[in-house]
């Protein structure tokens, strides 16, 4: 959670230099980006549309899937059998009650480390909402991307989610 606060405290600084539009702000990130990008979409009216790429969406959904489980465990300090107050406390989707901002997913189908289920479970969960969503699966990407035409989609995908929820142009996703 205190990743929100960097991320708040960071645009209404620009906003106060007059470097951003308050009503046009958007976040995205892949990985660790991914799912600040989820965290502050689910926790933050400052932004008006993100894009979570091969994010967590939730802990122990990655804790259980994921092929590190170690990794959950040393990045919160504990085991989600242990202490689940903290595994809900930071994971973007414990506040999907409140949901608001249209989201961009995009995961790796063998993505591994964080698990594809992430994704699936936050698509379904802002679809229930009726929180404009798109989900892009990549057919056999894992965690990174590493071949120049999935490069080529993921940024022309988020380029129109943001040219369309940013700026009002027609969403062309394709």
């Amino acid at each position: 959670s205190g990743d929100l606060w960097d991320v708040e405290s960071a645009v209404d600084h620009l906003v106060n230099l007059g470097w951003a539009d308050p009503q046009k702000v958007g976040c995205m990130g892949w990985s660790q980006g991914g799912y600040i990008s989820a965290f502050v979409g689910l926790h933050s009216d400052k932004f008006q549309a993100v894009s979570v790429g091969a994010g967590i969406s939730d802990w122990y959904t990655c804790h259980i899937s994921s092929d590190d489980p170690d990794f959950t465990r040393d990045y919160l300090s504990s085991s989600p059998f242990r202490d689940r107050t903290l595994y809900e406390k930071t994971a973007p989707i414990s506040n999907l009650a409140n949901a608001k901002t249209p989201m961009l997913i995009q995961h790796g189908s063998d993505d591994q480390l964080v698990p594809l289920s992430n994704a699936t479970e936050l698509y379904r969960g802002l679809k229930e909402m009726k929180i404009p969503v798109e989900l892009f699966i990549f057919p056999g990407m894992q965690h990174a991307i590493t071949r120049p035409r999935e490069n080529h989609a993921v940024m022309h995908q988020n380029l129109n989610w943001f040219s369309h929820y940013l700026l009002g142009e027609k969403l062309k996703l394709e």
